[in-house]
């Protein structure tokens, strides 16, 4: 048992992980790290938002007499369009005061 200790102590395991592993996200920073999130959840919206808009149509559509389910279709057009242009507005004001909002951030977590 000692001898096992004895063997091990000499390697730094923290320098092995460094430098075996890549950084995966590419981030250096943690504002980078948000602006990365924050353009994938974009993106993501951006692919979402038509098939949302389409089986929201498909209720409205096929509901054939049925107010609770043409209801609850309008209700998903009308929730993810407001959705949207939330996530649009706040990406507009992103692009508007860029620099300013990473001096920001990185001020407060630095």
């Amino acid at each position: 048992m000692i001898g096992i200790k004895k063997a091990l102590a000499g390697i730094d395991f923290g320098k092995m992980l460094a430098s075996a592993i890549d950084n995966p996200i590419g981030a250096s920073s943690f504002s980078e790290l948000l602006e990365r999130i924050a353009n994938f959840l974009y993106t993501l919206a951006i692919y979402i938002l038509p098939i949302v808009i389409v089986g929201a149509g498909l209720f409205w559509i096929t509901s054939s007499g049925n107010p609770e389910q043409a209801e609850k279709g309008k209700k998903i057009l009308t929730y993810s369009l407001i959705g949207f242009v939330v996530i649009l507005s706040f990406f507009s004001l992103k692009k508007s005061s860029g620099d300013r909002l990473k001096i920001l951030i990185s001020s407060r977590f630095m």
